[in-house]
Formats: structure tokens, sequence, C-alpha cells
């Protein structure tokens, strides 16, 4: 029995695509467009290109039992016309929004594919460091997948491989719409930024319509500002004229201070004055002693030579007076020297 059990076929397929064409290129420019009228499916696999089966060389073994096994080119074919048919059916009915979501997740994996597809061959053309490294894993995984499918049969090696194949699109596929749910949330909160920017943008309108206002009533008068600004121009001091003003005044104020005696010699001079009226009052209480000891000696006098009577005609004040000169006289010349000594003193 031939020991080729086809294990050599079980490495990963490149399917069908031209390597001359740009993928991201071919894509449509979506910032042009509103965000309102690009579905989030539909614009990353608008335009993808069309998944081409492949044929697959399947063993055939003498079993009898093998016929009876499913062949994975009629499930290709099978789930081809199953896409035909709902392609068929979402042309007929555009408006049925499922068989939309169904149509963009099979374009999704079909560029997810090709991408994979596009991903390999790049790497092999690069023939990097890196790759050659992830090649070697790859291989070595796949050998352990092999050790461990050793004594399957061909057809049941490569359903195995179709089901991990499977698998890894599943998860692309959940990561895939896990990153449409943060999308959407990015999306909803793009909206509220949007709705803060036009209320800020309503603000701002409103604020240069104020000012809008403000200028047409504003707009007559700004020639008469004008005109009264040059009017104050013209009549204000320079720095230089206000340096010369305020030293003449300096000056004229100090001249003036002059003519005016100083708080404390107004207070020297307010002593003086009532040391002075304190020694004239000194001197009128002694002069008027002096008088009443002088009437009452000279009645006295009079009572004794008999005049009585010639004295009361005649004025006492020039009596007085005469007899009184050099008590005055000498009552004048203490206070005279009473007050040199103080002035000297102080």
């Amino acid at each position: 029995m031939d020991q080729d059990t086809g294990f050599d076929a079980l490495h990963p397929r490149d399917y069908l695509m031209d390597r001359e064409s740009d993928l991201l290129a071919d894509l449509p420019d979506f910032h042009k467009m509103k965000l309102a009228d690009v579905d989030v499916i539909e614009r990353s696999a608008a335009k993808c290109q069309p998944r081409v089966p492949t044929e697959v060389k399947v063993y055939k073994w003498k079993d009898p039992n093998a016929e009876k096994e499913t062949d994975p080119c009629g499930e290709e074919s099978e789930e081809l016309e199953i896409h035909n048919l709902i392609e068929e059916g979402a042309s007929t009915n555009e408006e049925a929004p499922e068989i939309r979501i169904i149509m963009g997740l099979d374009q999704l994996l079909k560029r997810i594919e090709i991408m994979q597809c596009d991903i390999r061959l790049r790497q092999q053309l690069e023939g990097t460091i890196e790759s050659q490294t992830e090649d070697q894993a790859t291989m070595q995984q796949e050998q352990a997948d092999m050790d461990k499918c050793h004594g399957f049969p061909r057809h049941l090696a490569e359903i195995r491989q179709l089901q991990r194949a499977q698998n890894q699109l599943q998860c692309q596929v959940t990561e895939l719409l896990c990153r449409y749910a943060n999308l959407r949330t990015q999306k909803r909160s793009l909206a509220h930024q949007w709705n803060l920017v036009l209320q800020k943008t309503a603000k701002i309108r409103e604020f240069s319509r104020e000012y809008q206002r403000w200028m047409q009533d504003t707009s007559q008068e700004i020639s008469l500002c004008r005109k009264r600004s040059r009017e104050i121009q013209s009549r204000k001091l320079t720095k230089h004229r206000a340096n010369e003003v305020t030293e003449t005044n300096i000056w004229s104020s100090f001249r003036y201070s002059q003519r005016y005696l100083l708080r404390k010699l107004v207070t020297r001079h307010m002593k003086d004055l009532r040391d002075e009226i304190q020694d004239l009052r000194r001197y009128s209480e002694e002069l008027t002693t002096e008088i009443d000891k002088r009437v009452v000696w000279i009645t006295k006098k009079a009572t004794k030579l008999g005049r009585l009577s010639r004295i009361s005609d005649e004025p006492l004040a020039n009596d007085v007076s005469i007899d009184m000169i050099p008590s005055l006289i000498k009552l004048g010349s203490k206070h005279k020297g009473r007050r040199t000594s103080k002035k000297t003193q102080s």
C-alpha cells in the first residue's frame, strides 16, 4: 500500500489574486463623504476582490466508505451557491437589513482571506528574519499537527485543517464585531463632541452678531472720537513740560512757605506772650496795691493836717500822679529787669 498520504497538500493554500493590485488604493474616498451616508460594514468591504474557488486534489481511496465522505470542493461549491442565492435575494429585496448584514459579513470574510494571502506573499518576498522565524514556528506547528494527524486519511486531515481555518476566521469575526462595537461608541462620542462644537459655534455666532450691532451703532461716532483724540493730544502736556511745571510749583510753594512762621516758632512766641501777659498782670496787681497804700497814707496825712475838705474837692489823680512818680518808675524798672532775665534764660 502506498505510504504517501498527501500531507504536502496540508500547507495553507494561497487563493488566486492579482499581486500587482493594491486593495487599499481601490477603496473609495470616505473622508469626502458624510458619515451618515457611509455604512460601517459596507465601506470596509465595498470593493473587495471576489474570492475565486481553487481546485483541491483529493486522494481517492479504494475504501467504499470514502464515497460517503463529504467532498471539500462540493462543500465549497454548495457554500458558493448559498452565497449566490443570498445575493440574488438581496438584489430582489434591497430593503431587508438582515440580508445586507449577511452580505457585508461575507464580503468581510473574503477580504480577510485575501489580505491574509497578500500578507503571506509579501512576507515570502521580503524574506526578513521575522518572517523566517514566523514561518519556522508555523512549520513546526503544522508539523506537530501532521504528526497528530498521522495515520488519518488525506481528506480527513484536510477537513481538520479547514476546521482550524474556520475557527481562526470565527475568532477574527468576533474581533471584528468587537471593533465594530468600539467604533459605534466612538461614533457616539464624536456625535456628542460635534453637538458641543455646534453649541459653541452658536454662541460665537451670537457674539459676532452683537459685535456687528455694536459696530453699526458706533460707526457714526468714530469720526467724532478721532477728532476728540486729536484735540486731547494737542492740549495735553508733554513730560518735559509737566516736569517744569512741577518744579516751578515746588519753588513757589517753598518761597510762599517762607513768609509764615513755623509751628515751633509760633508756639514759642505764644509762650513768650503768655509770660508777658502774666508779668503785666502781676505788675498791675502790684501797682493797684501800691496805689491803695498811697491813697491810705494820703488820707491819713490829710486828716492830720485838717485838709480833708480840700483834698476831696480836688481831683485825686493829680496828687497821686505827682506823688507816685518815683514808685512807679521803680516798679517799671523791676518789671523790665524780670523780662530781660527771662529772655536770656530762654
